[in-house]
């Protein structure tokens, strides 16, 4: 799609574009051009955007000079690997995806823009490098801002044209389903149109849902912020509309369809604010599987993913807690937030 952009489509890029200038994504990122779009990302039509055919060679090559390169250290990159192989490979996961034609979720915490791009990456090696059954069985997912979108990144391409994110990179692990997440720069895109931009997500979520795939989310919907005394990483309250998608296909007990699979990822090479080029020793946990059925369901899977976070953090960084919901209202609330 390379005409240019009218109407809805062309207000909400140029929201996105002031985004990208506002805040530290400009710092991080180049932006993308709205001619230089042969996908239609930028049609808000496009909810979601299905996979590129795996390709083992660009898988290696993406690992070896963009991944362990520039992002998390192999060692690092294994030690995830191995564990979220040990977690695909309990029995009740497997069970669950061959046997009950479930799907299965990698919710996280949201340190930086790496997380899931590690998490799929690491989900792509299990599959098609370890040739797990189960795991070919599954549609690979991520559920991401449509701001990611909008992200240019040249060293993703080797023939001097700009690379991009999503058809760079991403979709050579899987599709990308693009949501308007419940945060300030959400809430601003949604007042620039006339129409339920997460309406498609949701419909697109039911059909993948239904098709087996694995979904990567992180459920607060924005990066952890600073807490106001600079002591804690604050992750913030996951939203009514997220809560929904994510225990709504669990109420019938024995016939479960969304296995939850948490996991607290901290790989933040972007962590002073610059793309330093430099790979991270990240740090990892992977908790105990589960299907989410209610608020309180996942509320104590966030304080877990939290408390999972600051016991396996590097030396020298910030504890991680989580702002639970405010009883009285569906807005962010004052309520007291877990601390290890």
């Amino acid at each position: 799609m390379s005409e240019t952009l009218t109407g809805e489509d062309r207000l909400v890029y140029d929201h996105l574009r002031g985004e990208m200038e506002i805040t530290s994504h400009g710092s991080l990122f180049q932006t993308r051009d709205s001619s230089m779009d042969p996908l239609g990302l930028l049609s808000l039509d496009n909810a979601y955007l299905p996979p590129h055919q795996f390709d083992l060679e660009r898988f290696k090559w993406l690992r070896r000079n963009v991944v362990t390169q520039f992002i998390i250290t192999p060692d690092t990159y294994g030690a995830y690997v191995e564990s979220l192989d040990e977690a695909f490979m309990q029995d009740e996961v497997v069970e669950h995806i061959l046997e009950r034609n479930g799907s299965t979720a990698v919710l996280g915490d949201h340190k930086s823009y790496a997380d899931i791009a590690i998490e799929m990456m690491a989900f792509a090696e299990i599959g098609h490098v370890r040739k797990r059954e189960h795991i070919l069985a599954l549609n690979s997912v991520a559920i991401a801002s449509r701001l990611i979108s909008m992200f240019r990144l040249d060293l993703l391409r080797e023939d001097g044209q700009p690379g991009h994110i999503v058809e760079d990179g991403l979709l050579y692990l899987g599709g990308y389903l693009q949501s308007t997440p419940a945060s300030a720069s959400g809430y601003r895109m949604r007042k620039t149109v006339q129409r339920d931009l997460n309406g498609p997500v949701r419909t697109a979520f039911a059909q993948l849902l239904n098709q087996q795939s694995n979904f990567f989310e992180a459920p607060s919907g924005t990066q952890e912020k600073l807490s106001d005394d600079g002591m804690y990483l604050v992750m913030d309250t996951v939203s009514s509309g997220t809560v929904k998608l994510l225990t709504e296909p669990n109420q019938v007990e024995g016939a479960e369809r969304l296995l939850a699979i948490p996991s607290a990822l901290d790989c933040d090479p972007f962590a002073d604010g610059t793309f330093t080029g430099e790979p991270v020793e990240a740090t990892h946990q992977i908790l105990t599987p589960r299907f989410l059925r209610n608020v309180k369901d996942v509320t104590n899977m966030m304080k877990e993913i939290a408390h999972a976070a600051t016991v396996s953090k590097r030396p020298g960084r910030l504890p991680s807690v989580y702002k639970e919901p405010n009883p009285m209202s569906n807005k962010f609330g004052p309520k007291a937030i877990y601390k290890d």
